[in-house]
């Protein structure tokens, strides 16, 4: 399927791409070059990684499996993984519904569009993430020193530094001096700006309201806000019949403040936020038939494992009308994150054994590769497939070893 991509900072291997030029100051000396070229060198090194411009929305084909999306678009292509993301949310755009995440070590939030619901569910399934979203996400409105002065500073430096390299390269010692001496402060000044903590103005949205960073008002729950409108450079909020306003700032560079297209979905993600803390929305669904049965209790592994297969079997009996589970529901009990490991386990392990369709296990691996915690990934393969552990003996140990960690903690 494919997707619009909304990500401004690009792929690792991308921003990382300048890196390389470390190693031409060390080649340059190696060759003996000349003083300017080499500085020239070692100023470019220094001040061209991180200076790249905003990246505009793309399509690229979304590819699903093993706990993540793989993104195909030349050099956008990148892969998100499930454990990568620690927020979610998702809103109707003009042109689609959005699926914005919020990825570990990034500055700015990525969002793809899709174009209807069922592939939105469908990568929703890929990265693990349940129908009240995930965590919190946050939009740089007013960027710091880090992703603004500095990119800067350190973009000038460059320029300079390879109109230096250039004069070097044509025998012109002088203009090469002046060129590296105007390029020495920025350089300098881009270096340090960079090393400084961000002091951004953000906006985050979490579970509960949303919270502005660097602004007089810091905390405004969902059922505060009455309206969300954008005026020039602001980015107003309806608050208890005042109005809310949040200066923000459209940069060139990856991660310099917010452009238009992202300030829509911002607008779109706050208005939805509202809406479903309003009772407004679709409702999450909900299994109908008995899948509560299969509840582990205070069951060992062993016992509740050999109750889950006695289930199994009699769903897979031909003719049988139990009436007590239904397929549908234990796909929706494993597909959701918000419910409990045991019946996430027991759903999946009956599936195992009363599913025909060829694609059965290969969904199933990959629902539970969506599940952040290694320690729970681990104990829900244990238990959904019964060749890893046919005794219940790994489990067992698994569950002890969970609940003296537990113990440890609560001392």
């Amino acid at each position: 399927m494919r997707a619009i991509l909304h990500d401004c900072e690009g792929p690792f291997a991308l921003r990382a791409a300048p890196l390389a030029l470390w190693a031409l100051p060390f080649a340059a000396v190696a060759l003996e070059a000349g003083g300017a070229t080499t500085y020239s060198l070692v100023l470019l090194a220094a001040c061209l990684p991180g200076v790249f411009p905003r990246l505009a929305p793309r399509d690229v084909e979304v590819r699903l499996g093993g706990g993540e999306l793989r993104l195909v678009g030349g050099a956008r292509t990148q892969r998100v993984r499930a454990r990568d993301v620690v927020g979610a949310s998702t809103a109707r755009v003009s042109h689609g519904i959005a699926l914005t995440l919020a990825r570990r070590d990034r500055q700015t939030p990525t969002t793809l569009v899709f174009a209807n619901d069922e592939e939105l569910e469908r990568a929703r399934e890929a990265l693990g993430i349940g129908h009240g979203g995930l965590g919190a996400v946050t939009w740089p409105l007013v960027p710091g020193a880090a992703h603004t002065s500095a990119p800067t500073a350190r973009a000038i430096a460059a320029a300079l530094s390879l109109a230096a390299l250039v004069a070097a390269f044509a025998g012109s010692g002088e203009l090469a001096g002046v060129a590296l001496f105007f390029a020495t402060f920025p350089a300098f000044l881009g270096v340090v700006w960079a090393a400084l903590r961000d002091s951004s103005q953000t906006i985050e949205l979490g579970p509960r309201g949303v919270t502005l960073r660097g602004y007089q008002q810091s905390q405004v729950p969902y059922s505060a806000i009455s309206g969300v409108a954008r005026t020039g450079s602001m980015f107003e909020l309806g608050v208890h019949g005042g109005t809310l306003r949040a200066r923000h700032r459209v940069g060139a560079l990856a991660g310099a403040g917010i452009d238009d297209a992202e300030l829509e979905i911002l607008s779109a993600q706050l208005a939805a936020c509202v809406g479903r803390a309003g009772g407004l929305g679709p409702q999450k669904p909900e299994a109908t038939t008995r899948i509560d049965t299969l509840r582990r209790g205070h069951e060992s592994a062993r016992d509740w494992l050999a109750r889950v297969d006695m289930a199994a079997s009699l769903l897979a009996q031909p003719g049988y009308r139990g009436g007590t589970i239904e397929r549908e529901d234990l796909w929706l009990t494993l597909r959701d994150p918000e419910a409990s490991e045991d019946l996430r386990a027991a759903a999946g392990r009956v599936l195992m054994r009363v599913e025909t369709a060829p694609d059965a296990r290969a969904r199933v691996s990959d629902i539970v590769a969506a599940v952040r915690e290694d320690e729970v990934q681990r104990r829900l393969r244990v238990a959904i497939f019964p060749e890893l552990d046919p005794q219940a003996e790994e489990l067992e140990q698994l569950d002890e070893r969970a609940r003296k960690r537990t113990f440890t903690a609560s001392r």
